[in-house]
Parts: structure tokens; sequence; C-alpha cells
């Protein structure tokens, strides 16, 4: 069976792949001239058409600017500048060395280190999953074969705190939206459009629980007004983050907000006809926060949280909570919300008729 090659072109330098098609060969230009950025390219081509690549040694900064590239494309610039530090760190600990010559043992004493320095529980919790979403990566794209972070010994964190919007202050969000001056815009119809967009953005992410990036590759014939379902897919274009499709149950008020933007292939492709920016929207959200003087605390994530206290508040059970947020496991909903349901059992246990008569 024929196999894919690399070679440089006599005329210009630049690597090329040549490959098979049935009976004829095809070509794809690497758009490199140096061999090793031309290997790179190389072997996440055959990747995604599905090709082995052979292991191969390469040390770990090497790799990062290979992970940096990828992955650039999904995250906010300050979640890659919040990884990089992460990185610098923990090279200075314990050198650039090849993928996988890293142990256990001494991500371990790393992560011990950040705790003898009074780091927070999260902060160090943060650098292990930082540090087993890269190394995950690795695996996958088969630089190494195992992932020495998973089993590493998990940090104990306090209970964790919700950070939900109430009632009120999810309204007073909407309102500051309405009557914030947009002075930057061309027009009245681009202001109300503006304005338009961040509130259905706002409240779709609190009445769904999807996530950013649920939201952000939603397409308009994902939801069905008719049968009052969002389908969240994980597949080759975007993955959940549980790796999971699911279907969740949609709010009559979502309704009117998925019919105003029924003519676009993406739901939420910003006014300017572009891929919502995480960043732009953080900075937008935290500025409309200020102004509706809520905590500032309050994040884009806090509407995901918001929507699960919402329906507990309800009275739905801690099942369908997970189900529609599409948790791993009904111990992540438990660990998150649990505390809310407490009510339910007050006086509950008097229907055990004791003692027996």
């Amino acid at each position: 069976m024929k196999k894919p090659f690399m070679y440089a072109r006599t005329d210009n330098g630049v690597y090329t792949i040549a490959y098979p098609v049935g009976k004829h060969w095809m070509y794809v230009s690497t758009g490199k001239k140096n061999k090793s950025d031309a290997n790179t390219f190389y072997d996440e081509w055959k990747r995604n058409k599905g090709y082995e690549v052979v292991n191969k040694k390469i040390i770990f900064s090497e790799f990062m600017n290979v992970y940096y590239d990828i992955v650039k494309r999904d995250v906010g610039t300050k979640a890659l500048k919040n990884c990089i530090t992460k990185v610098k760190y923990f090279l200075d600990f314990l050198d650039d060395k090849p993928l996988n010559e890293y142990s256990t043992v001494e991500i371990d004493k790393f992560l011990s280190r950040l705790i003898d320095k009074k780091r927070s529980p999260y902060t160090v919790d943060g650098y292990r999953r930082q540090l087993s979403t890269i190394f995950n990566s690795a695996v996958k794209w088969k630089y190494i074969t195992s992932n020495p972070v998973k089993a590493t010994r998990a940090i104990v964190l306090p209970e964790p705190e919700i950070k939900s919007f109430t009632h009120e202050q999810f309204n007073k969000l909407i309102q500051e939206i309405d009557i914030y001056n947009t002075n930057g815009l061309e027009n009245k119809y681009k202001t109300s459009q503006w304005k338009q967009y961040y509130k259905d953005l706002f409240t779709f992410a609190v009445l769904s629980g999807l996530r950013f990036n649920e939201l952000k590759f939603l397409k308009t014939y994902h939801v069905s007004i008719d049968k009052k379902l969002i389908s969240v897919f994980s597949d080759s274009y975007h993955k959940t983050k549980d790796k999971e499709s699911r279907k969740v149950e949609m709010h009559p008020a979502l309704a009117p907000i998925c019919k105003r933007y029924s003519n676009r292939e993406f739901m939420f492709i910003s006014f300017e006809s572009k891929m919502i920016n995480p960043d732009r929207i953080t900075k937008q959200l935290k500025k409309f926060n200020k102004l509706a003087g809520n905590p500032p605390y309050l994040n884009f994530e806090s509407f995901r949280k918001t929507f699960g206290v919402w329906l507990l508040e309800g009275g739905s059970s801690l099942e369908f909570v997970s189900s529609q947020l599409g948790h791993a496991s009904i111990e992540t909903t438990q660990k998150w919300y649990a505390k809310l349901i407490t009510k339910e059992f007050k006086g509950e246990i008097n229907k055990i008729n004791y003692p027996f008569k």
C-alpha cells in the first residue's frame, strides 16, 4: 500500500506532502522551508487524515509550541496567557526535557512545592488540571503513550461556592444593557442590534446552562422550537467537555431569540459576522455587571451555575439538572448543588412512624 511522504521542492525549497488518492497522487504544501517546522505540520496533517504517527522524542517546550498553535483557536487570550505562565513555572522547577521523561513522582513534587509556597488549593488544582490537559493532548497526538499527571495525588478542595445570579441581579444586568450609552456605534439600528445581541446571548446562556464553547458552536438547526429541544453535539467539529452529545429542554423564553437568528448558520455569530470571542464577551459582561452593581465575581460561567440553581429552586431533581448541564456523573452535580436541596429533606424523616405501635 502506498504511503504519503514529504519532500522539498527544488524550485522554491518549500516542503510538500504527497499522498495517494486511488490511482493518483495529490499534493499539499506545508508552506514551510524549515524541516523541523515542516515535520510538525506533516505530523499534524497525518493525524487529521487518520495516518499513524510514529512516537518520537520531543522536548516539552517544542511540544508547547505545537500545543499553543492548535488551542489558540478555541481559547481566549487570557486563558492562553494563564497557560503560558503555568508552563513557565513548571519548567523552572523541572527543567525542559523530552515529554516521555517526566514522571508522576516529579509532578507530585512540583505540586507539593506549590502547596509549600502557600498557594491556594484551587490554584494548585488549576496547575494540576492544566498539566493534565497538556499531557492528555500529547497522548492523543501520539507524542507519548501515557499521561504522568493522571496518577498524581488529587488536590483536596474546600466545598465549592456557587457564584450565581439572583433574579434581581440578572434583571439589573439586562436593564443596564438597555440604557447603556453606545456612542461608538454608527447609527440607531446598529445600537439596537448590539444591545439586543448581548441581551439574547446572556439570556440564552442563563436559561440553557450551555458552556461558552457550546454556545459558540451552536447552529440554528440544532434548535427545535416545535419540540422545545436544544441539541448539543460532540463531534469532530466541536467536542463537549465530557465528549458526549445531549438534549437540553428549551425554556419558552428562548423561542423568540431562536427565531430572531434563524437566518444564520451559527446562532451567536456576532453582529459583525464573526465567531464570538471570549475576551470580548468577558470584557462587556464585566462592564455591565459593574454598572448594575453586581458582585465582580459573577462571570460567564455564572450563567451556567445560575441555570442549575434556578432549576433546583423550582423543584427540579438533581438527576434532571445533571442531564441538562451535561455533567459526566451525578457526583459532579452533587458536589456543586447538593447543599441547595437539603430543604427538601426537612421533616421527611418524621414519616418513619417510630416507635412502632
